[in-house]
Parts: C-alpha cells; sequence; structure tokens
C-alpha cells in the first residue's frame, strides 16, 4: 500500500512540475510575442503612413515601399521569428507589393502569410485586397466582419473601399467605428496616421450629400488649374448660368466669356484693362488669392450688386489711419477686396484664425466647398 502510496506520490509531483514548467513555457512564449508585435510595430506605422498617403493622393513613394520592404526582410533573416509574427510580416509586405501592383508577388506572400496564421487581421485584409474589384473585396469583407465584426483592420479597410465606390456616408460610419475600436486597443498611431483621409471621406461626404452625380475622389487629386476650376464650377454650382444659359459649353469659350466680362480681373481692374485676368490665366495652378477673386467676382455677380465689388476697400478708406484686418493682405492689395468678401461672407476662412496665406495651394475639394458656399 506504501508502493502504491510512493508512486502516486511520485506521478502527483512530477503532474505539479509538468504543469508549473507548462505555465512558464506559456507564460515567456506570451512575454516574447509581446516583444515582438512591439519590435515589428514600427513596420506597421510604416506602411500606415504609406496606405494612407495613398488613399488621400492615389499616389505611392516606390522607393519608400521598397525601403520598407528591405527593411522587413532584413529583419525577417536576423530574427527567429514565430508564426504569429511571421503571418504579420508577410501580410504587410503582401500589402506593399499590392499598392504598386505587383499582384503576383503580393499573392505569394498572401499564401505563406495563410499559411503561418490564417486569422490575422493583415492577413485577411491581404486576401480582402486580391479580390478582382471593389465589389467582390466589399463582399469578402462584409463575411469576415460576421465572424469577428470588432476587426478594426478589416473595418478601416471597408472604409477605403466604400470612399473609392463614392458611398461617402458609408464609409464616414465605418472609419468612425473603426476608430473607437483602435482607441479601445491603444492603436493611437492607426487613428493618426489616418485622421487625414478621415476628414477627406466626410468632407466628399458633405459636398455630395445634395448632389445627383457623386464626385470621384480621383478627380480631385491634383492642383487646381484654371480649366478644373471653370469645369468644377460649373458641375458644383450654379455660379455660371449667366455665361452658359445652361447649355454644356466649351471650357475654353467659358473661360473666354468670364475673361471678356472681367470676372477673372480684380477689384479695381473691373473691365480689365490692366489685364489682370493674366493672373489667372496664366497661373500653372492656382493659389487662394486667385480663387477668392474668381469666387467673389461670381458672388458679387449673383447678388446683382456691382458696388459690392470694392465695398471693403472704399469703407476701410474713409478711416483715418486705416489698416488692413488681415496681415498678409494690405490694404493697397488689388484683390483685398475678394479677401475681405469672401472671409467676411463667409466662403473662405483664415487658415491659422489670423492669416489667409494667399499664396498657398488649393485643393480640389476646398475649391468646391467655396463655391458651393458662395451659392447658398
Amino acid at each position: 500500500m506504501k508502493k502504491i502510496l510512493c508512486i502516486a506520490g511520485a506521478i502527483f509531483t512530477m503532474i505539479l512540475t509538468s504543469c508549473a514548467s507548462l505555465q512558464e513555457d506559456i507564460f515567456v512564449s506570451s512575454t516574447q510575442k509581446f516583444q515582438f508585435y512591439q519590435s515589428i510595430q514600427n513596420f506597421e506605422e510604416e506602411y500606415a503612413s504609406i496606405d494612407a498617403n495613398y488613399w488621400l493622393t492615389g499616389t505611392y513613394s516606390e522607393q519608400d515601399v521598397n525601403n520598407l520592404i528591405i527593411e522587413i526582410n532584413q529583419y525577417s533573416q536576423e530574427k527567429h521569428t514565430e508564426p504569429a509574427i511571421k503571418a504579420r510580416l508577410c501580410a504587410v509586405e503582401g500589402l506593399l507589393y499590392q499598392i504598386s501592383s505587383k499582384t503576383a508577388k503580393a499573392k505569394t506572400f498572401y499564401s505563406t502569410a495563410k499559411k503561418a496564421q490564417a486569422g490575422d487581421s493583415y492577413v485577411q485584409l491581404l486576401g480582402v485586397m486580391l479580390e478582382k474589384d471593389d465589389e467582390a473585396r466589399l463582399n469578402k469583407i462584409e463575411q469576415n466582419l460576421k465572424i469577428d465584426e470588432k476587426n478594426a483592420v478589416l473595418l478601416l479597410g471597408k472604409a477605403k473601399l466604400l470612399y473609392r465606390m463614392k458611398k461617402y456616408n458609408e464609409a464616414a460610419a465605418t472609419i468612425g467605428n473603426a476608430f473607437v475600436i483602435f482607441e479601445q486597443n491603444e492603436n493611437k498611431y492607426i487613428i493618426e496616421t489616418y485622421s487625414e483621409f478621415k476628414t477627406q471621406i466626410w468632407e466628399m461626404y458633405t459636398i455630395n450629400k445634395d448632389s445627383q452625380n457623386k464626385i470621384d475622389a480621383a478627380t480631385l487629386q491634383g492642383k487646381l488649374t484654371l480649366n478644373s476650376m471653370i469645369e468644377f464650377t460649373e458641375s458644383n454650382s450654379s455660379l455660371l448660368t449667366f455665361i452658359t444659359g445652361g447649355r454644356k459649353m466649351k471650357t475654353s469659350d467659358i473661360i473666354k466669356k468670364l475673361e471678356a466680362y472681367g470676372y477673372l480681373s480684380s477689384s479695381y481692374d473691373a473691365s480689365n484693362t490692366a489685364k489682370s485676368s493674366s493672373d489667372i490665366t496664366k497661373a500653372s495652378n492656382l493659389n487662394r488669392i486667385l480663387c477668392a477673386r474668381f469666387i467673389w467676382n461670381l458672388f458679387v455677380n449673383k447678388k446683382g450688386n456691382d458696388s459690392l465689388r470694392t465695398k471693403y476697400s472704399s469703407r476701410f478708406l474713409r478711416l483715418s489711419n486705416p489698416v488692413s484686418p488681415i496681415p498678409d493682405v494690405p490694404l493697397n492689395h488689388k484683390d483685398f477686396d475678394a479677401v475681405l468678401g469672401t472671409v467676411e461672407n463667409e466662403i473662405m476662412d483664415l487658415p491659422d484664425g489670423k492669416n489667409f496665406k494667399p499664396e498657398q495651394d488649393v485643393s480640389s475639394l476646398d475649391f468646391i466647398k467655396w463655391i458651393q458656399a458662395a451659392e447658398k
């Protein structure tokens, strides 16, 4: 009996020792896994920066993509990575190849990543992005979200697709949900990196909500030119109806009429005798003060009161020792009235609350918002 008890005791001791050893192994493994994830977070941050810029501008830096791929490869060769980390790194690398349209390579990395850990959120995102079109990608994301509705990476991916599909209302709600989960998971770097993209989604929703023809985000990329300014004005307002009569006209013909009637000229040169219209017609891209001039001229025309054109300079010049309320646009500037008029009528703003920043380039999105504000 004693012998049996001794044997049983020995076995029990072995079990306890094994359990303690197993717990220690699990603890160490979890700690190492956390450390590994911490060590590769910089790769995820760099990828997020490239990706956010890609969705904002439609472009990416080939050098940045190649540099990050090299960094990931060097890390993978130098470090022994467990399956979870290998999956994440392969997925990020595959996503970089997908951005740069190297689909075959992206598929190879997806295959490797999926074998390592199919449930990783970045692996799932890569699988989604390799689908044939945005409709198929969206369907696949929806299927994955049914299983894990709080997968923030996939929710962010869904917002990107909805944005490209011009479903801006849904995109705004989806990215909002993604940010809430990222915040809960303390992924603040993701929130910071994609915050500008979130703002752009909301602005696209704002300018499109009352429009029959949804503006494609891709058409808003790049600097504002004279041609695009006229086209955006015509398609997003009725401010040029007095020129077109509601008929479709060539952009070049509209520009000729606008120049002839003084709508590209400064307030002090309404008849264009000083050829101030050339400030706009010869510009390779339009800055804030030239946009203010054009919008102010259209606004004055809409109000049907030509005396508004120099309303502000006339008022200030009657004062003793007058000083411009906007430091970087002096009273004697030929577009002073346009600047003050668009600001006072809440069409344009002062970016820093004080200065107008007249020479700053203009995005197409900002211009459309100003045109819509001028028509209200």
